[in-house]
């Protein structure tokens, strides 16, 4: 699977969205409990199941998914996002995969309210994140985060150290999307070393983030590789080994690598 582009690239390129998927103005609406009703029951009216058959091989934990295609969920969270967001927001408990992307969406839209307010959002909606998709997109959404990098960047450091997998997969994200750059890329390396988890979505979150730097600096790429390479030569860690050479298959796997520059990259295999 190409990451570089999204798991779901090749859909939102091939399928138009059509005008009948929007007939309710939900800009207009207030989200009092009926009306919330109202909108989990449109969800569940729009669901497609050989989407839906297709999206669970690429998120087989999720056992909540009605099969909505993603393009639906961001154009129904554009509307929410110019109307009574607060109201939509305060809707907690959510019982469907599509309904956490939307809360996540509609946070990603909000652009003209203080920044202080859209952490508060997200703090609320971090903890829902229980699967890489929902994580992903949510990051992706957030581009809020070029207009105020520090601040993001300060509040999104504790989740690198949090006992959530996700919550930890969200900070790795977020750096991976915004801050490998030369004003982040040091700290960002010297936490993602830190991160000590034996949780796949985790590691392989960290193997993509230092794909993703492999191309901004490679020199620091390669020392992180070798320094697992050292390590591992000294004492056998099965973490280590899998990030050592999942990170050196992604950076071969790219297009965006020379021939040489992979060369030098496989020469850490241990």
């Amino acid at each position: 699977m190409n990451r570089e582009r999204g798991p779901y690239s090749n859909i939102i390129d091939k399928n138009k969205l059509k005008k009948e998927e929007f007939n309710t103005n939900w800009s207009s609406i207030l989200f009092e409990k009926n009306a919330y009703q109202s909108f989990l029951d449109y969800l569940c009216s729009l669901k497609d199941q050989k989407y839906k058959d297709f999206a669970n091989k690429l998120i087989p934990q999720v056992n909540n998914m009605i099969g909505i295609r993603l393009p639906i969920l961001q154009e129904i969270a554009k509307q929410i996002a110019k109307g009574d967001y607060e109201g939509f927001l305060s809707h907690s408990n959510v019982q469907y995969f599509e309904e956490v992307m939307v809360h996540g969406y509609v946070i990603g839209k909000l652009s003209n309210i203080p920044i202080e307010d859209i952490q508060e959002f997200i703090s609320y909606h971090v903890p829902k994140l229980d699967n890489w998709s929902t994580c992903d997109s949510f990051c992706s959404s957030l581009k809020i985060t070029k207009k105020h990098p520090k601040e993001v960047f300060d509040f999104i450091l504790p989740y690198a150290h949090s006992n959530n997998s996700y919550e930890i997969r969200f900070f790795i994200v977020m750096c991976l999307n915004y801050y490998i750059n030369e004003e982040y890329v040091s700290i960002v390396d010297e936490t993602l070393q830190s991160i000590i988890s034996d949780e796949y979505y985790v590691n392989m979150a960290i193997c993509w983030a230092y794909t993703t730097m492999f191309y901004k600096d490679s020199n620091r790429v390669l020392q992180f590789l070798n320094k697992l390479k050292k390590q591992l030569e000294t004492e056998q860690n099965s973490r280590n080994r899998f990030i050592l050479q999942k990170t050196i298959s992604k950076i071969c796997d790219s297009r965006k690598i020379t021939a040489e520059e992979k060369t030098i990259v496989r020469s850490y295999h241990v």
